[in-house]
């Protein structure tokens, strides 16, 4: 006699492939492009050839903030402007159509906060210490991360530099406070038994799995392409890193600010540093144990 299965019921599907789909039949020139915004330069100062191009994301600007306290006007002045904006056709009008689709409506609505929250202008800074002219930006936070990659590529086909030097955030896993990665052709041959050399020497290498991303990650990597020698010093951290939301080791970051300042040439005090400690202070008061 025949076994008869008791009966079960299956769970609505969330997705049902469509035949297209299976067969692998889509027409990829019918799909709707990535919009990218456009990114422009605005100098205030002709572009003479700098030292070094110094780049810090948002999540440190701590030593950025702290370079333009402490340095005098004599010593800093804006130079560019880099604006970051997407084409007038993507803004709130956008929204506005004859047939209304509650779907398509909310992909446009994310679309539009984020074309509105990625169009940003980003100042560039000239900084005369006594031994260099250094270039630095603090590159804010976008939502399409695709935008650190057109940035690196414009400041690299725009400004002129000898050297490229990156501050990023990465977990370490208790290999030091900081680590460096570093180009081949970053040191020339008098500068072999230079201090500097001897000052980056004593910085533990970055190793796997250990990664740099967001706009640390895009510059160095593209200064790759362009031959520039780099420099990149990862800071501690840890947390959600590809959304930018890392929570700092707040003493790495006043390590970051020593290797900085002697290998720049800040300050031959201890100004500067003081000045970085007040701020970590600070925000350490401010966001215990809060991603920053």
């Amino acid at each position: 006699m025949p076994q008869l299965k008791p009966y079960q019921e299956f769970a609505t599907p969330r997705h049902i492939l469509q035949d297209s789909q299976l067969e692998d039949t889509g027409n990829p020139l019918t799909e709707k492009p990535v919009t990218l915004p456009e990114v422009t330069i605005t100098s205030q100062y002709p572009n003479d050839r700098s030292d070094f191009l110094l780049v810090i994301p948002e999540v440190l600007s701590v030593l950025s903030d702290s370079i333009v306290a402490f340095q005098s006007e004599e010593q800093i002045k804006q130079i560019s402007t880099i604006q970051v904006a997407y084409p007038e056709s993507h803004g709130a009008d956008a929204l506005e159509e004859s047939d209304f689709d509650e779907d398509t409506q909310l992909y446009k609505a994310k679309d539009n906060y984020i074309f509105s929250h990625d169009s940003k202008d980003i100042p560039v800074y000239r900084l005369d210490t006594p031994a260099y002219k250094v270039d630095f930006i603090t590159v804010p936070v976008f939502h399409s991360k695709i935008i650190y990659n057109l940035l690196a590529n414009k400041l690299f086909n725009i400004f002129e530099m000898d050297r490229l030097i990156t501050v990023g955030t990465s977990e370490l896993n208790g290999n030091g406070t900081v680590n460096k990665l570093l180009s081949r052709n970053y040191y020339t041959v008098d500068e072999l038994s230079s201090p500097q050399k001897r000052l980056l020497d004593g910085i533990p290498n970055m190793k796997p799995p250990n990664v740099i991303t967001g706009a640390s990650g895009a510059f160095t990597s593209r200064s790759t392409f362009f031959n520039t020698p780099h420099f990149t010093l990862a800071v501690d951290a840890e947390g959600a890193f590809n959304l930018d939301l890392e929570k700092l080791n707040l003493d790495a970051v006043v390590d970051a600010a020593i290797v900085l300042n002697d290998l720049l040439g800040f300050d031959s005090t201890s100004k500067f540093q003081s000045i970085v400690e007040a701020k970590i202070e600070l925000k350490r008061a401010e966001a215990g144990g809060l991603y920053m």
